[in-house]
């Protein structure tokens, strides 16, 4: 088991490795305060749990639980900011203080500074002839005789001495995989910050890249300034697609079964140049086909990676053959049909790899769906609830957005992000809650239907309120039917009166369904359209 010192004298050597995957700095002072008591008192304050790995040939020890107690002993013991630290936290504002009377540890007030009988600890730790300059007579005195002189000299040795308490160090098995690494922290560390799987392939790259952190954030909040939030697991496959044509983690450092020379950190960081290039051209593209909105973030699921090793790849003159609208349409249709609800890193092995072998979006899209289910949508998949969150639903709001629709009733443009107080787009319900709601043989469940919704300015929406479909959508008839056309309304004025709102719904079912299809061929193309009609 290491000293105290022999722990600080390592970490200060570069010998421990501070992987950057907890938040730097958790602990309150109290937290701190209670460890010296523990460690003065000879208690037990835990085990450190260290995780070999090897960068360049030398043998690292990556510290992934005890980096709250390393950080405290090494700014209380040294006196000053730990190196792997970027920021001075609170905890620290005041100097720990020890009362060499009453044996107890406190943050030291400029009142208590001027005590006798109080200890600045860093300053013990640090001045090697501390107890020549402390006035240990003074202090006991104070002490109104209850504490001898010779007992606050022991005192202070006994503090002085914790850097040579044992902490009991624990190990894990040299390069432990990354889902087991993950679990074993889990267990270790359940009431503390939550580890994912990113953080430590994170703590693994920094060995090799030191600032992996700090460029994975700086492209990720970029992204998101402009409206796309990129899982950093995703990030990190589309660099090991990138490195070595592989979604698996180990791409980035090396297979642990032949001990492949790892990737340096040159190429890694080439690498992951030429993958924010490929996603920033690749959100591009998603703006400009999909029309996502900048105000309302849009969450990528992992399913983008395999479009960004294409356009990666593409970039290099290494797929030429590759057509990234293609894959993006492919993208969408994947998940109209939930294909990253599950298996996630088996299917992106997948498609990365035949991507590399040749394949292009009209091979992938085999890959899709279920047996007996038809790739192009149908009426039947607008005849459902009515969820932000489900892909038929961001579907309708991007052919509203690139498919020429306009607003109701004004005939304005849709196909453009507006500008200005509630104009953001809104679900509009062409027959009202509030008038469905009044109407008999009209159940629960089909009022709030995909096929029901259309997206309107806001100001607009409060305009029609709750109006009956045949009163306002018929004023809008008598000028012209273009209005209702662009949204996929039917235009027989029958199917407006409340007794045919399962009619109304069948018939703009249909027609939600058939532009569906229109918009997915014009983003695959027509080959890889007509592999999804022959799947």
């Amino acid at each position: 088991m290491p000293s105290i010192a022999e722990l600080l004298f390592d970490a200060e050597k570069g010998q421990i490795h501070i992987p950057d995957f907890q938040r730097p700095w958790v602990w309150n002072k109290n937290q701190v305060r209670d460890l010296f008591t523990s460690l003065y008192r000879r208690y037990p304050v835990g085990a450190m749990v260290f995780w070999p790995n090897r960068s360049n040939g030398i043998q690292l020890h990556s510290l992934i639980d005890g980096r709250q107690r390393l950080t405290a002993l090494y700014h209380v013991i040294r006196g000053q900011q730990p190196p792997w630290m970027r920021e001075t936290p609170g905890a620290f504002a005041q100097p720990l203080g020890f009362n060499v009377v009453d044996e107890e540890f406190g943050y030291l007030s400029d009142k208590l500074a001027e005590d006798v009988r109080w200890v600045n600890v860093s300053e013990a730790f640090v001045d090697t002839d501390f107890l020549e300059h402390f006035d240990s007579a003074a202090a006991s005195s104070a002490s109104g005789g209850r504490v001898s002189h010779a007992a606050v000299v022991e005192r202070i040795a006994r503090l002085r001495d914790i850097t040579q308490t044992h902490i009991n160090k624990e190990v894990l098995p040299e390069n432990l995989d990354i889902d087991r690494a993950v679990d074993v922290f889990e267990i270790l560390n359940r009431a503390g910050t939550k580890v994912r799987e990113a953080d430590l392939v994170v703590a693994r790259l920094s060995l090799v890249w030191p600032e992996v952190r700090e460029s994975l954030d700086k492209a990720m909040d970029r992204w998101e300034e402009s409206g796309f939030r990129v899982p950093s697991e995703a990030v990190l496959r589309c660099l090991a697609a990138v490195v070595a044509d592989t979604v698996d983690y180990e791409g980035l450092y090396g297979s642990k079964g032949d001990r492949e020379r790892p990737p340096t950190a040159e190429k890694l960081m080439t690498a992951f140049e030429q993958l924010v290039a490929a996603t920033d051209a690749v959100l591009t593209k998603l703006r400009n086909k999909l029309g996502l909105s900048q105000v309302r973030p849009t969450v990528l699921n992992r399913g983008y990676v395999p479009v960004v090793f294409a356009a990666q790849r593409r970039a290099s003159d290494e797929l030429p053959h590759v057509d990234v609208d293609a894959m993006i349409g492919w993208w969408q249709l994947s998940n109209l049909h939930n294909h990253w609800s599950s298996d996630v890193r088996n299917r992106l092995a997948v498609a990365v790899s035949a991507l590399g072998d040749g394949a292009g979006a009209s091979q992938l899209v085999e890959q899709l769906g279920k047996p007996g289910r038809p790739l192009a949508l149908e009426p039947i998949d607008f005849r459902i609830q009515r969820k932000p969150s489900s892909a038929e639903y961001r579907l309708l709001l991007t052919m509203t957005k690139r498919c020429g629709a306009m607003d109701l009733p004004s005939g304005e443009s849709l196909s453009f992000d507006h500008i200005g107080e509630n104009v953001e787009l809104e679900a509009h319900h062409i027959f009202p809650k509030a008038f469905l709601a009044k109407q008999s043989g009209v159940r629960v469940e089909q009022i709030d239907q995909l096929a029901n919704i259309a997206f309107i300015t806001r100001r607009k929406n409060l305009k029609i309120g709750s109006k009956s479909p045949a009163e306002y959508l018929g004023e809008l008839a008598d000028e012209n039917f273009e209005n209702l056309r662009s949204q996929w309304i039917p235009t027989d004025r029958a199917l407006w009166r409340p007794g045919a709102y399962s009619r109304f719904l069948e018939q703009r079912s249909r027609l939600l369904a058939e532009q569906a299809n229109e918009f997915l061929r014009g983003l695959l193309g027509d080959e890889a359209w007509q592999a999804a009609k022959d799947h």
